[in-house]
């Protein structure tokens, strides 16, 4: 009796589960997208960061509507070629990683949503050949320029054996200091001095033996024979300054080098110029065999060319700032009453370019100039001069059908020296050769410190310059000069 009425109360209550079961159903009527009727979806997101670093898998995140309500899922992350996985994080700005690997493992429960952020950053080789603005690493240097990275760090010396160009849009960087790689021209708080009177130095001083103070830190060769043709960029980084007042913008630090021992030829069009920027050192033999030249750089109609301006008679920033204001005063004001240029000194009058060490051709049309580095005030004071160009306010104007070969040679230097800390035994002969017409004007450039101009001031030519004037040149002088 007691087993029946038990029994029939199971029944009821079973029959009235069944019922509660039809009816939940049918009130719903409702099939989750990916999970089956009895089932939930519980919301689970994963937001990339950035969006094309990977792939997210997350599995089936369906959980029971009345019983097994929970569950465990394992969300993988994998990245796309180029990139590694960070982490999975619970928002952006979280620093905690809650993966191992790529794999995450967590209990999900009805009722409940999740969200992440899944970071990914560009894979870095562990030993690069070169490297893009990203920090894509690539086993060739002809990997990065194939894969079309627009900008390219060079990690390891290099050599070309054959012709190669650089095409328009694509800047090649040969770093001076690995650590800091997107860096070429860093100001250098700790400059290179020599033991005697402890005078600044360039970088690639040679010691009584006949070594290099500092070795580069890359080196980009080009080969006999090969052309190296710059549509885009080319920039050699160098470590530049120095806190005492001479010489002023010399390569004090470390720096890369490209040795020219064919010939890079930088051009373009009007409109978009190839460029090369040199705080390193640009080195090379010029040789001449029949119509073949080597070691030579050659500045087309449409290239620029941008290096050091070193000042070695800088005064420091009061004395310098005095004797511009005087002299532009004086000059102005005599010049403007007598209707005429008038003789007042620059103030600095020892200037040199000694970064390129191998021959060059600078053509009508081309762009070079110097970039200035003042310290004074506990800072560097940085500014550009244009050496040569179309316009007037540059020291060697050029006309169309003009060109300047020039060459430099580092064992030509004054010894002795009367002021400071000018140290000119870095400081070479360099000789310019006048085809054409030329115009000789004035020096301008703009400075953090200052804007200078020579306009109403002699424009000195140091000892360190001889300019020849060739059978087929010409050189307008428009203004007063003076030779040192």
């Amino acid at each position: 009796m007691i087993k029946n009425k038990i029994f029939n109360n199971l029944k009821v209550i079973f029959f009235m589960l069944v019922a509660f079961f039809a009816f939940s159903i049918a009130k719903s009527n409702k099939v989750d997208a990916a999970c089956g009727t009895l089932e939930t979806e519980v919301s689970v997101t994963v937001t990339k960061n950035p969006e094309n670093g990977g792939t997210v898998v997350i599995p089936d995140t369906c959980v029971g509507k009345i019983w097994s309500t929970s569950k465990n899922i394992t969300i993988s992350i994998t990245p796309n070629p180029g990139f590694i996985v960070d982490g999975l994080f619970s928002n952006a700005s979280s620093t905690s990683r809650l993966d191992t690997n790529g794999s995450y493992t967590f209990t999900i429960k009805k009722g409940s949503s999740y969200s992440f952020v899944a970071k990914f950053s560009v894979s870095q080789m562990l030993d690069p050949y070169a490297l893009d603005a990203n920090g894509q690493g690539y086993e060739s240097l002809e990997e990065a320029f194939s894969a079309g990275a627009t900008e390219i760090y060079l990690m390891k010396d290099h050599t070309f054996s054959s012709d190669f160009t650089i095409p328009a849009g694509v800047n090649l960087y040969l770093p001076h200091n690995d650590q800091e790689y997107k860096s070429m021209n860093s100001l250098n708080p700790t400059p290179l001095k020599s033991e005697e009177s402890m005078k600044v130095m360039a970088s690639w001083r040679l010691d009584d033996n006949g070594n290099r103070t500092i070795l580069p830190n890359r080196i980009l060769t080009i080969d006999k024979g090969v052309v190296l043709t710059i549509n885009g960029g080319l920039y050699i980084g160098g470590e530049t300054g120095t806190t005492t007042q001479a010489p002023q913008g010399m390569t004090t630090g470390t720096y890369a080098e490209v040795i020219n021992n064919g010939q890079i030829i930088v051009n373009n069009t009007s409109s978009k110029r190839g460029t090369m920027e040199i705080y390193g050192l640009l080195s090379g033999t010029y040789i001449k065999e029949g119509a073949s030249e080597s070691g030579l750089l050659v500045i087309g109609q449409y290239g620029k060319l941008q290096t050091q301006f070193v000042i070695n008679d800088f005064d420091g920033g009061t004395n310098t700032l005095n004797k511009y204001t005087n002299g532009n005063s004086i000059g102005g004001a005599l010049g403007g009453f007598l209707g005429m240029d008038v003789g007042v000194n620059s103030p600095f009058d020892q200037y040199a370019v000694v970064n390129i060490h191998c021959n060059q051709r600078i053509h009508y049309g081309a762009v070079v100039s110097g970039n200035t580095s003042l310290y004074a005030s506990s800072t560097y004071n940085e500014g550009q001069i244009t050496i040569v160009s179309t316009e007037s306010s540059t020291i060697f104007t050029m006309h169309s059908g003009s060109y300047i070969d020039i060459s430099y040679d580092s064992s030509k230097y004054i010894e002795t020296v009367s002021k400071g800390n000018i140290n000119t035994k870095d400081t070479g002969l360099m000789t310019l050769v006048i085809h054409g017409e030329v115009s000789y004007n004035y020096l301008e450039f703009k400075n953090d410190l200052a804007d200078f101009s020579t306009k109403n001031l002699d424009l000195p030519i140091p000892y360190n310059f001889n300019i020849i004037i060739a059978k087929d040149g010409i050189v307008n002088i428009n203004k007063s000069a003076k030779m040192m």
